[in-house]
């Protein structure tokens, strides 16, 4: 509940700020302030029904200004879910049945920072995502039969409250805790539930700036090569 709370203040914080501020704030970073380029991994302990488990994923973005940042990446259920699911509960003709579960998506996220105090920000980040889930049905018995399988379209809105902490020049440590809402057709809704995050992420400029200059003028030449 604490963290659909959350949820709900993110998205009205974003909608109080009138539109046109925002993208005047963005074109104002974009313009002004060079790309610092990021990426990593991350694992979110997710809380799906009545089921822990954990959301893996890679993704690479760009920050302008220490203030907006920008990233895409890749994310996936660790451990596909295992439960016995109840058909027709309390009716004559109920009936059990077990239920495997997973699901992936591609999420495109923004962020903004509104604090930092020395190694220390907090930021209010953004993720929609689309991607696809599916389920696999078997007997409740000893054989295990197989029984069916369903695929269907999931579109999951996540946000939240992160941090991040600079351990060094090249790599911090990240965390946060918020609310995702799967969209889709009656199936896909069983996906939403809340998370708390934990993962490095590498200051990938920090780090190129640190490379000796015969490398940095290699990688500058093969940049200019593919462009041309």
């Amino acid at each position: 509940m604490v963290f659909r709370l959350i949820f709900i203040l993110c998205l009205s914080l974003i909608s109080h700020n009138s539109y046109s501020t925002f993208i005047d704030s963005v074109k104002y970073y974009l313009k002004n302030y060079k790309p610092q380029y990021n990426g990593g991994l991350s694992s979110r302990n997710t809380f799906i029904g009545d089921t822990k488990n954990k959301v893996a994923g890679i993704s690479a973005g760009a920050e302008y200004g220490n203030k907006i940042g920008f990233s895409a990446g890749i994310y996936w259920l660790s451990v596909p879910i295992n439960k016995i699911a109840i058909y027709n509960s309390f009716q004559p003709d109920e009936y059990k049945q077990r239920e495997i579960s997973n699901f992936w998506y591609f999420g495109l996220q923004s962020y903004y920072k509104f604090y930092k105090v020395d190694k220390w920000t907090l930021n209010i980040p953004l993720r929609i995502g689309i991607g696809a889930a599916n389920t696999r049905n078997y007997d409740i018995s000893p054989q295990n039969k197989f029984l069916s399988k369903s695929n269907t379209a999931i579109f999951p809105i996540e946000s939240g409250l992160n941090f991040l902490y600079s351990a060094t020049w090249w790599i911090g440590v990240s965390g946060g805790l918020g609310s995702r809402i799967v969209l889709g057709n009656n199936t896909s809704t069983r996906f939403s539930g809340t998370y708390y995050t934990f993962g490095t992420v590498f200051f990938f400029s920090n780090i190129y700036k640190k490379l000796p200059e015969e490398f940095r003028k290699k990688i500058e030449d093969y940049k200019d090569n593919i462009i041309k």
